[in-house]
C-alpha cells in the first residue's frame, strides 16, 4: 500500500517538472525568436539546461509543502512570476535592445519618461505577451 502512495507523489512530481520544463523551455525560446529572430542549437541546448534546473527548483519549491491548497497557490505564483519575467525581458529588450538585468532595475525612475513608449510596445507585442502568459491561464 505504501508503494502506490509512492508511485502517486513521483507521478505528480514527475508531471509537475514536466509542466514547468515545458513553461520555462518555450518561454525561453518564444523570447528569444522575438528578440533575436533566429534559433540557433548552442541555444536549445543552453536554455533546455536552465530551464531543467529552474524546473527542479520549482518542482521543489511546489512539492515541500503538504497542502493541495498551498501546491496550487504556490504553483500558480511561480507561473505567474515566470511569466511576468519573460514579458518585462520581451518589453525590455524591445525598447532599449538590451536584455534585462536586474541591476536596471535601479533606473526605474527613468520609466515615467517613456510611459508611452513601454505602453505602445506591449501593444505591439500583445500576441508574443499573451503565449507567454499561457502556462499560467491554463493552470
Amino acid at each position: 500500500m505504501l508503494y502506490l502512495v509512492l508511485i502517486r507523489i513521483v507521478c505528480f512530481m514527475l508531471v509537475l517538472f514536466l509542466y514547468f520544463l515545458c513553461c520555462i523551455f518555450c518561454s525561453e525560446l518564444i523570447f528569444h525568436v522575438v528578440c533575436f529572430r533566429a534559433l540557433s542549437v548552442s541555444f536549445v541546448f543552453f536554455a533546455l539546461f536552465f530551464s531543467v534546473i529552474y524546473a527542479v527548483v520549482s518542482t521543489f519549491l511546489v512539492c515541500i509543502f503538504r497542502k493541495e491548497k498551498i501546491r496550487l497557490f504556490i504553483f500558480r505564483i511561480l507561473l505567474l512570476f515566470i511569466a511576468i519575467i519573460f514579458v518585462a525581458e520581451l518589453v525590455y529588450y524591445q525598447i532599449y535592445n538590451s536584455v534585462f538585468s536586474f541591476s536596471a532595475i535601479v533606473f526605474v525612475g527613468a520609466l515615467k519618461d517613456g510611459y508611452d513608449k513601454i505602453i505602445l510596445t506591449i501593444f505591439k507585442n500583445l500576441y508574443f505577451i499573451v503565449l507567454l502568459f499561457l502556462p499560467f491561464i491554463f493552470s
